[in-house]
């Protein structure tokens, strides 16, 4: 539509938004940062709910929620993947790889029993 106006839904308060993701069945986006943060929102009431930041600072790359809702899924351009709860948005589990690159290109099985990413030329 030509005619259509553009409105801004959410400020993230001068941050640079690099990546973000929608829950699959809440009104929740998960707004991940250039500063190593993530900002978890109800988009119905336009508020934050929660703001999950690392102890470094480390741009989030990319962001995934698994297809059932209850993980959310980030990677960091410092080789780091980290697995949180959706429930009260807490870390479950920890990765770190060996290689260069920033991790990207998250994506989830249609059930969510697995998932991938990319770093550099690695999958």
């Amino acid at each position: 539509n030509l005619n259509a106006k553009n409105e801004i839904i959410l400020d993230t308060f001068n941050t640079i938004c690099t990546s973000m993701s929608s829950h699959p069945s809440l009104p929740y986006l998960a707004i991940g940062t250039k500063n190593g943060e993530i900002q978890i929102w109800d988009i119905i009431n336009k508020r934050i709910l929660q703001i999950i930041t690392l102890t470094q600072s480390q741009q989030i790359t990319d962001i995934q929620f698994s297809p059932n809702g209850e993980w959310m899924v980030f990677g960091t351009d410092g080789h780091y993947l980290r697995i949180y709860d959706t429930r009260q948005f807490v870390e479950h589990q920890v990765f770190k790889t060996n290689y260069d690159g920033n991790i990207n290109n998250l994506c989830f099985s249609f059930n969510g029993e697995w998932f991938s990413f990319s770093q550099s030329n690695r999958i």
